[in-house]
């Protein structure tokens, strides 16, 4: 989703059989190191699955994007939202990334 400069994304994968979640999220900032300049990487819990947070500055340098990862080994969950460089630190960033919360069912 766009909207006023922003844009939003959330996105599951699920791996057949389970992982060590450091390791999963060792590979995202892999991915995350060749997608951009890693800005900033912040490791976190949300709930108590680990988690880490990455500021991504995009080739180019006009657009920076927020990624937060959460994963228990076998769910990884990703919530992207991409703004204009100088925007990241947004009420708007901040309130995507975090109103991002695992429900148990």
């Amino acid at each position: 989703m766009t909207t006023k400069g922003f844009s939003y994304s959330v996105e599951l994968t699920t791996y057949a059989s389970p992982s060590d979640p450091e390791a999963v999220l060792d590979l995202m900032a892999t991915f995350a190191a060749k997608a951009g300049k890693v800005r900033s990487q912040t490791r976190l819990k949300v709930g108590d699955d680990p988690a880490r947070r990455f500021d991504i500055e995009i080739p180019g340098g006009k657009f920076i994007a927020t990624m937060l990862v959460v994963t228990d080994g076998t769910h990884v969950y990703q919530v992207l939202c991409t703004s204009s460089r100088g925007q990241e630190n947004s009420a708007s960033v901040k309130h995507f990334t975090n109103s991002f919360a695992l429900v148990q069912q």
